[in-house]
């Protein structure tokens, strides 16, 4: 949104959340997963770059495992206009002092200076750098690779969550 939060957090931050609910925020794992278990609930991330083009992209059913690792479940291909940045069900949550990714002997939280959902590491990066734009350092930014890529730090980024009403 603005830069003002550090997301280069440890694992007991992103478990319980932080940030103000007025600016940049992290809900916080343990209530994400808490919310999802209680029904179905579809994902939307809301993305603008700095040249006020907005794209987004839904995932029909989506939730977080239990706090041993805090997996994410999504269903996939997602609809919308920003490509898929998620990475695929049964992912772990990784952050610098918490290594969970899918590549070993290759840290992604530390690489990329933030927690997330990494597999082979990410295609979407909504916890990275808020470097305003275009940046020369790799993929560590605010990114979303199939909106702006690896080299392009957007403006605001939001992950909405919402229960699906049969």
């Amino acid at each position: 949104m603005d830069g003002s939060e550090n997301f280069t957090r440890g694992w007991d931050d992103y478990a319980r959340g932080f940030g103000s609910l007025t600016g940049e925020f992290w809900l916080g794992l343990e209530k994400i997963h808490r919310i999802t278990t209680d029904g179905k609930y579809e994902l939307r991330v809301d993305m603008e770059d700095f040249e006020g083009t907005k794209k987004y992209a839904h995932y029909s059913n989506f939730s977080v495992g239990h706090a041993r690792g805090y997996s994410l479940n999504i269903t996939k291909p997602p609809s919308g206009n920003a490509g898929d940045g998620m990475q695929p069900t049964g992912t772990k949550f990784s952050t610098y002092d918490m290594d969970q990714d899918n590549n070993p002997g290759y840290d992604c939280a530390t690489s990329f200076k933030g927690g997330g959902w990494f597999s082979n590491c990410h295609t979407g990066h909504p916890n990275g750098f808020y470097l305003g734009g275009p940046h020369l350092s790799y993929a560590d930014g605010v990114n979303w690779l199939s909106f702006r890529g690896w080299y392009y730090s957007l403006k605001s980024i939001q992950m909405k969550i919402r229960k699906i009403v049969d």
